[in-house]
């Protein structure tokens, strides 16, 4: 790949950082759109005889097949990279199939080339207090221990499961949440204390997910 790699090196030196202009009202966060991010890089890619391609691909996972997004960066002498980032849906519809590839798009294409997003906050950020943003208030006093859920039929306690972690994750990652707010959201919704995620029972992370997808969908 030493043609590609020294084209992408030459793209590397032109590329800027790109401006977080875009803003989700409901989870008060900003991004760059995919549209913003391609702006910038298509003329240094084009300058440079490379391009990018991307387009959804269906693999045989562990539980099925799985919704893939192929990245692939091609140079015109032939040789290529690509990577494969896995479709998270929340919901098995055109919609959030639809929102999912635009989602994965705008990371991978920014991943692949190496482009670097950053927030335009016009130097607020530098110049006022850190407020801390409750996603949603506290229903009542937390608890420590986990109530039971178990299997009918069984004695054991029935933890979330890799299905659920990986849904969560994803969930966690669309609504914009960082690690101690996604641990407050959660938090208020179970109504007690925990260190880690693999703390949660089945029936905790059920209603974590749910609350979320609610979320998202009044966002939508």
């Amino acid at each position: 790949m030493k043609q590609l790699i020294e084209a992408l090196l030459n793209a590397q030196a032109e590329f800027t950082t790109v401006v977080k202009d875009k803003e989700n009202p409901f989870f008060h966060s900003k991004y760059a759109d995919l549209a913003t991010i391609v702006e910038m890089a298509q003329p240094i890619l084009t300058k440079n005889k490379l391009a990018i391609v991307q387009f959804p691909s269906y693999e045989l996972g562990g539980e099925g097949f799985v919704e893939t997004l192929v990245t692939r960066l091609v140079h015109e002498s032939g040789e290529y990279i690509e990577s494969k980032m896995l479709l998270l849906l929340v919901k098995k519809d055109p919609q959030a199939q639809g929102s999912a590839i635009t989602y994965a798009r705008r990371y991978a294409y920014s991943s692949i080339l190496g482009i670097v997003t950053d927030d335009d906050d016009d130097g607020n950020l530098a110049s006022t207090p850190v407020k801390t943003v409750a996603k949603r208030p506290t229903r009542k006093p937390p608890e420590t221990k986990p109530p039971e859920s178990k299997e009918p039929g069984s004695s054991e306690i029935k933890l979330i499961s890799p299905a659920q972690t990986k849904l969560l994750h994803s969930l966690i990652s669309r609504c914009g949440f960082d690690k101690d707010t996604a641990h407050g959201y959660a938090t208020a919704i179970i109504e007690r204390e925990f260190t880690s995620s693999k703390e949660l029972t089945s029936q905790e992370a059920a209603k974590v997910i749910q609350s979320m997808i609610n979320d998202l969908e009044v966002v939508k």
